[in-house]
């Protein structure tokens, strides 16, 4: 079951008050989903999982944020998109964030595949885990977590960097 719900948040800055919309989901991915800007950002409450015939495009600009011991599970595929001016960002929902505060992207099957362009992802445990999965990585930075890429492969890592 995939949920997706909204809460709002105040956020505060200086004497000014700023009102915030995020979009809450976890559990599974069944079908073709597209996350956009109009939604970010995406607060990751509880495992969210990816299944092997569903797909997850995440479009420049989204930032995504992860619950205390959350994941992103891909069985299927996942399609990050950004930009140079407007990077995908994945990170922790902690207001204090620290190493290790989600656990990560993690993928364990063949027939996965994972694209990354211009994304950022930080405040993970591993930041991407990839066990025999197809895993393509272009103009992205990690940083901030126990371990940028965990890589255990029979198949192919792609990673550039212009």
């Amino acid at each position: 079951m995939f949920f997706l719900s909204y809460e709002s948040i105040i956020a505060v800055s200086g004497e000014a008050h700023l009102a915030l919309t995020s979009t809450s989901v976890g559990g599974l991915i069944t079908t073709e989903t597209v996350w956009t800007t109009a939604d970010s950002p995406y607060l990751v409450t509880d495992d969210l999982v990816i299944e092997a015939n569903a797909s997850l495009t995440i479009k420049p600009g989204v930032i995504v944020k992860f619950a205390t011991n959350s994941r992103l599970l891909v069985k299927g595929i996942l399609n990050v998109t950004g930009e140079e001016s407007a990077p995908v960002i994945f990170t922790s929902n902690s207001s204090a964030p620290s190493i290790g505060d989600w656990n990560g992207i993690k993928s364990y099957n063949a027939s996965s595949k994972l694209f990354f362009r211009y994304a950022k992802i930080e405040y993970a445990y591993n930041g991407i885990y990839v066990s025999d999965s197809n895993v393509t990585i272009v103009n992205c930075e990690l940083f901030f977590n126990n371990v940028g890429i965990n890589y255990f492969q029979k198949l192919r890592l792609f990673y550039e960097r212009r």
